[in-house]
């Protein structure tokens, strides 16, 4: 089951292998009603031929990087809050302090890591967007 909103457009079966005939791209696989790439949390299980298939993200291809991002934010807000409380506190000690200190400039190491790869990733999309369709630089009228 697919939840939509009001004015998403939504494509049968036929249009969606047409649409991707078109890209020259292939249509996920579907098994017993499931996408093979659905996270292992779902319900319904995974075969050992599905661990071979992927799907792709036609939206986007950074979906998974940018859910990472964003997990890793949380981290540092929890440890930024913990770090607050450890200030307020009346037993709260300098090496205490500086432990949780240094876990926060950690987390915002890795952060920055993944931030850059996301910058890196996304100048690659759209590079690959331009060389796909540089045919229609001839309508632009960049000045």
């Amino acid at each position: 089951m697919a939840y939509i909103n009001r004015g998403d457009t939504v494509y049968t079966a036929e249009e969606t292998k047409e649409i991707y005939k078109r890209r020259g791209k292939t249509v996920p696989a579907y098994k017993g009603g499931n996408m093979t790439a659905v996270s292992s949390s779902s319900s319904g299980g995974k075969s050992s031929d599905d661990d071979n298939e992927t799907w792709e993200n036609s939206f986007d291809k950074l979906y998974n990087l940018v859910h990472k991002i964003d997990e890793e934010l949380r981290q540092r807000e929890r440890i930024e809050r913990r770090y607050e409380k450890l200030l307020q506190s009346l037993d709260a000690d300098a090496n205490k302090i500086i432990s949780v200190s240094r876990e926060s400039l950690a987390q915002l190491e890795k952060e920055r890591m993944l931030q850059e790869q996301l910058v890196v990733n996304r100048k690659q999309q759209i590079n690959a967007y331009q060389s796909e369709n540089s045919e229609l630089m001839k309508y632009a009228n960049v000045t």
